[in-house]
């Protein structure tokens, strides 16, 4: 199991704190994986950390621009609209 398929158990668990844990530290290992910095946006919001994000949603939307995965980078851009309100 990687840290990314833990920290998506984590989420669906509810322990966002090791969510968080587990996509930075894959993250580290892969920077530029758009779904990662997804994830971590969601846990990051459900900790109450606003700013921290909004730059994870902007880092998704801007990794699934140059990834050329537009459907993708839809969804993150309307996520970012939604945190901004």
């Amino acid at each position: 199991m990687t840290f990314f398929s833990q920290g998506v158990d984590k989420i669906r668990a509810g322990d966002y704190e090791g969510a968080l844990q587990d996509f930075d530290l894959f993250l580290q290992l892969n920077p530029d994986d758009a779904n990662a910095y997804g994830h971590r946006c969601v846990a990051r919001y459900k900790l109450g950390d606003k700013s921290g994000a909004i730059a994870d949603c902007q880092q998704a939307a801007m990794l699934y621009l140059n990834q050329g995965k537009m459907t993708k980078h839809q969804y993150a851009l309307n996520m970012l609209k939604r945190l901004q309100a």
